[in-house]
């Protein structure tokens, strides 16, 4: 089911937008939620990866690229045109440049036996611009007055 909901999304922000798209709340929000998802299953590959439990065929020399994932695209096309003015909007294009720099460094000293400085990585610059992301996602939504993230369920 959420496989089929990644691909959606997937296909949505790799083809062209609609010359005339309303400009709504609701178009945005789902912009900026389908955006967010795609990230998290980009990360959730690379995590994959990085750990060994699947291979996923991320090289560094692609993911230090941050317009190349599902988010990158949207950030330099739909997103710029509808909310770059925001400053919010600049700081998730900043983190998400830092994460994928992050990304690419950490799947190079795993592949260099370097796992020391890789775990040191792992939980400082890479958490670091992960966190900053979703913080940056969570800004934009309360500066376009956009529903937050709804509290946890208790399980």
């Amino acid at each position: 089911m959420l496989t089929g909901l990644f691909t959606r999304l997937i296909h949505r922000f790799a083809a062209p937008a609609p010359a005339e798209e309303p400009d709504d709340a609701l178009n945005r929000l789902l912009d900026l939620l389908a955006a967010q998802a795609a990230h998290d299953h980009w990360k959730i590959r690379f995590e994959g990866q990085l750990s060994g439990l699947a291979d996923a065929g991320m090289q560094p020399e692609d993911i230090c690229f941050d317009d190349r994932c599902v988010l990158g695209r949207w950030l330099q096309g739909d997103g710029k045109v509808s909310v770059g003015h925001l400053p919010a909007f600049r700081q998730l294009v900043d983190c998400h440049r830092s994460f994928h720099h992050a990304a690419s460094n950490l799947l190079s000293l795993q592949r260099s036996g370097r796992m020391h400085e890789m775990h040191r990585l792992h939980s400082g610059a890479y958490s670091t611009s992960a966190s900053a992301i979703s913080r940056s996602f969570m800004a934009l939504r309360r500066q376009l007055d956009l529903p937050q993230d709804p509290a946890p369920r208790p399980g």
